[in-house]
């Protein structure tokens, strides 16, 4: 009796630690800004993008400033998950650009010439004609996902290549929409067949088949997506999936933020910026 009473204990101790968070929702922060897309940092300041251009806001929904790049093209991705080194994509010249917090561009290390320079990172220069998405890693450099080869590449802080690693035959002619490094894993999503986990090393580990994906967020090995009215988390390991009712209905797009408190989601509306505290319950 007492063994299966322990048993009780620590399965029910188990089911606790690893059962998914619901969430209640409040507001928190408007603000009038439009955009195509946006993204959340650590600190809770909001990064609009709109063709080019890239707008800051702070966590109250304050203005703290624009970059605007020295050549005409829409941001393709952004990655803020080092607000100290933002990485902005723009997929029709092949260029990435990283910025500063204060939205100042940063030196960039020409590989083929070994000099520093505040120009754009020119991938098409490193013989990449081909690449379709990119992100931050977690410790250093940054991820290419290049659609000819069908491979994921990292590359250093000084825009050295340092591996690449073939994609699985399962998204074998499939383009994905956008990749993400949370921690040790690396997020690729094919809107046609669903995300593919890697290790930090670029190994496959598993396909969570989820489809027609846009957008999605990542933390502590729950993987976080929007559906109709929904918001979604599925546990990377076992696949549990909850569901939280979102406050609004209508936007044009989301983002997330749970790494500090207050934890948020933010949506561009008609309206603008309309923000939300996240309270576990």
């Amino acid at each position: 009796m007492r063994k299966l009473l322990l048993a009780i204990f620590f399965a029910l101790v188990f089911t606790c630690a690893h059962a998914q968070t619901h969430y209640r929702f409040a507001p928190l922060v408007t603000a009038q800004y439009q955009g195509s897309a946006m993204a959340i940092d650590d600190m809770g300041n909001l990064l609009i993008t709109e063709g080019a251009k890239l707008t800051k806001l702070d966590a109250q929904g304050h203005f703290l400033g624009h970059f605007f790049p020295p050549f005409q093209a829409q941001i393709s991705a952004i990655d803020v998950n080092n607000p100290r080194r933002i990485l902005l994509w723009y997929k029709k010249y092949g260029y990435i650009v990283f910025l500063d917090q204060n939205l100042a561009m940063q030196n960039n290390t020409d590989p083929t010439k070994s000099v520093y320079t505040d120009s754009p990172l020119d991938m098409e220069k490193l013989g990449r004609y081909d690449l379709v998405t990119t992100c931050l890693d977690t410790y250093a450099g940054f991820w290419v996902y290049g659609e000819d080869m069908q491979d994921i590449c990292l590359y250093d802080n000084d825009n050295a290549l340092s591996f690449c690693a073939d994609s699985p035959d399962e998204v074998e002619g499939l383009k994905p929409n956008k990749i993400l490094m949370n921690e040790d894993h690396l997020f690729v999503n094919f809107p046609d067949k669903g995300v593919l986990v890697y290790d930090a090393d670029a190994n496959f580990i598993k396909l969570l088949p989820i489809e027609g994906l846009n957008n999605f967020y990542v933390h502590h090995n729950v993987l976080y997506y929007v559906n109709n009215n929904s918001l979604i988390s599925i546990d990377i390991n076992t696949e549990e999936t909850t569901y939280n009712i979102l406050p609004l209905s209508h936007f044009k797009a989301w983002a997330m933020q749970l790494q500090t408190a207050p934890k948020r989601i933010a949506f561009l509306t008609a309206k603008g910026v309309e923000v939300f505290g996240m309270e576990d319950y």
